[in-house]
């Protein structure tokens, strides 16, 4: 990077026209927007299966080059799937592992492009983490201190950061008990990052996850069970219904879908979707599917 620097620093001093060359050289590489769409599922082998699609909006004024996503040093990946024509990097940075994929020039995504096959296969449950896309910049990656003096971009703030779901520190064969109060703390976080909306909505989530955590405390897993099979089917529904506004509000005008939108209180995004229904179906794996005779369904 210093050999970088003083490259830079000489074609600045040769060309003559410092100013003009630091504007050109000083872009940042954030000049995108982005949505990444993200799904995870529980596979038969006890592992978590994680999908990206990356997608560039019409108005980005980049291509797409880097996708990375932050990982603790502890979790483990056993399989990274990489799209065609980009390749993968794992790395330790700001004290937190980090996947990085980076795309070859034919297969950067272009503004109004999308790319799908981003995968990781870990054991570890999902989580929240942060994700770090950029933009491709021609020219190095450097800012100006003044008009001739030039040092690296701190990758991690010339980044567009987007919360995502990825493997956590915790393991598949983690307990029951760590495994639903997690559950309830990530759902509070997906309230207030803003991936679930709607007062009754969240009531009703909150209930049957106080339900299950009490009927654990009791020794009622089978109660348990059910709690949380009614959680999930709480997620699907809402989704379900979701879905079909969407679909309806997508034939009307936008004067109308933007009404629409605007009375719509309940929300759940797919992030928060995946994130607490693998995370329950995860506990729901460990509970007995048999009714014991202390363990009867009695608050509904």
């Amino acid at each position: 990077m210093n050999l970088l620097i003083l490259i830079v620093t000489t074609l600045l001093l040769f060309v003559g026209e410092s100013s003009l060359l630091a504007q050109v050289l000083d872009e940042p590489a954030t000049k995108i927007a982005i949505t990444i769409e993200s799904k995870v599922s529980l596979t038969s082998t006890d592992t978590f299966l994680y999908e990206y699609t990356i997608r560039s909006g019409t108005l980005s004024q980049q291509e797409v080059r880097t996708f990375a996503v932050k990982l603790d040093t502890s979790t483990i990946a056993e399989t990274i799937i990489t799209p065609a024509g980009w390749t993968n990097v794992s790395n330790t940075f700001g004290g937190k592992g980090l996947l990085r994929w980076s795309a070859t020039k034919s297969a950067r995504i272009r503004p109004g492009g999308a790319t799908t096959g981003f995968t990781i296969v870990s054991r570890n449950l999902p989580d929240i983490q942060d994700s770090l896309t950029r933009g491709f910049v021609p020219m190095p990656a450097v800012v100006f201190v003044d008009e001739i003096t030039p040092k690296p971009r701190d990758f991690e703030q010339d980044s567009i950061h987007i919360p995502t779901i990825a493997p956590s520190t915790v393991l598949f064969g983690g307990t029951i008990d760590v495994a639903i109060f997690r559950l309830i703390s990530l759902k509070h976080q997906s309230v207030t990052i803003g991936w679930l909306r709607g007062d009754e909505f969240i009531k009703k989530l909150d209930k049957k996850l106080d339900q299950a955590k009490k009927a654990l405390v009791e020794n009622k897993p089978f109660k348990a069970r059910k709690k949380l099979e009614q959680f999930i089917k709480a997620l699907e529904q809402q989704r379900k219904e979701q879905q079909k506004r969407q679909h309806e509000a997508s034939e009307k005008g936008r004067e109308e879908r933007a009404e629409h939108s605007k009375d719509d209180k309940r929300f759940i995004n797919d992030n928060a979707f995946f994130l607490l229904k693998v995370n329950a179906e995860f506990i729901i794996s460990k509970l007995p599917a048999k009714e014991r005779g202390e363990d009867k369904d009695d608050d509904e």
